[in-house]
């Protein structure tokens, strides 16, 4: 899956040191970020490729996060400098071929190594939440870095603005003659099979989630929920827990159709694996493979 990344590891411990010309400078212009492309690898610049040892000391950069060596930031640099020291690089900002582009987010998943492309999507993830929480939502004032955590403070009202992660669930449900129902997404882009998801509201466990969604999506019961695993998605900041479960009652399904705009019972051959980033596809193999069961019963009862 996307954060799947060994043998490097994500270390995302909070540091206030200075960069220095070795570590990688993540710039983004809205969902597009600054990449080395070459063949089918890409990389985050690092400071040495766009600017000398004076501009760094004058630099306001935020340490993000390492991953195996590599440490990463993002800093306040203007456009003009940007493109400036671009055009001291071998740099053609219509390519997507060789050399230095502004890649598109969603086009990351077509590039190596796992390990760069998993940085840049978490670092855009840290650049929302730093951009979003420039100022207070309580009282409107500037916000502050927090120089012990990862936290922005207001400094009129001490209001504290922690990074913020959305749990959300990924429901496969069989039934007993082992179709797996599938769905697609009502108005968005995506048009391949999904599975029943869904945000966590406020007083829910993940497995009241499970049945709350899939009864507004599908209008359906399910019993024995098997916990699978779990996925952060940066892309809307949420993390995502697998669940498999069962059928229980009426198939007759019940579609929501302001959520989606198809569910149905499908066989298990005609479920997708054509990834290896995505948390649905990877359960969707275990669907195909039948082993579903391999995993432990975490709640056993449908909910009325």
């Amino acid at each position: 899956m996307l954060h799947d990344i060994a043998p490097a590891a994500y270390n995302n411990d909070i540091s206030f040191r200075a960069p220095v010309l070795e570590d990688k400078i993540i710039i983004y212009r809205g969902k597009q970020v600054l990449a080395f492309v070459e063949g089918g690898t890409m990389r985050a610049p690092l400071f040495a490729d766009l600017f000398d040892e004076s501009e760094l000391e004058s630099m306001r950069a935020i340490y993000l996060f390492a991953v195996g060596e590599d440490v990463y930031f993002m800093a306040e640099v203007p456009d003009e400098a940007i493109d400036a020291a671009l055009a001291r690089q071998p740099y053609d900002a219509s390519s997507e071929t060789d050399g230095w582009a502004f890649l598109p987010l969603q086009k990351l998943i077509e590039y190596h190594p796992k390990r760069e492309r998993f940085a840049l999507m978490v670092g855009h993830e840290y650049w929302n939440w730093y951009e979003s929480s420039q100022y207070c939502g309580r009282c409107g004032d500037k916000t502050e870095h927090d120089r012990v955590e990862r936290m922005m403070r207001c400094p009129a009202c001490g209001l504290m603005i922690f990074p913020k992660v959305f749990p959300a669930v990924i429901v496969a449900i069989t039934r007993p003659d082992g179709k797996v129902l599938a769905t697609r997404y009502k108005g968005r882009p995506y048009a391949n099979y999904a599975l029943v998801a869904g945000y966590c509201e406020m007083g829910e466990t993940v497995e009241q989630t499970v049945h709350r969604e899939v009864m507004e999506e599908v209008g359906l019961r399910v019993k024995n929920l098997r916990y699978y695993k779990s996925q952060p998605w940066p892309d809307s900041s949420s993390l995502l827990f697998g669940f498999f479960c069962e059928l229980e009652g009426d198939p007759e399904i019940r579609l929501d159709e302001h959520e989606l705009s198809f569910a149905e019972w499908l066989d298990r051959e005609e479920l997708l694996t054509d990834n290896d980033h995505s948390l649905t596809r990877e359960m969707m193999g275990v669907l195909r493979e039948h082993r579903e069961t391999d995993f432990c019963i975490v709640e056993a009862t449908a909910q009325a």
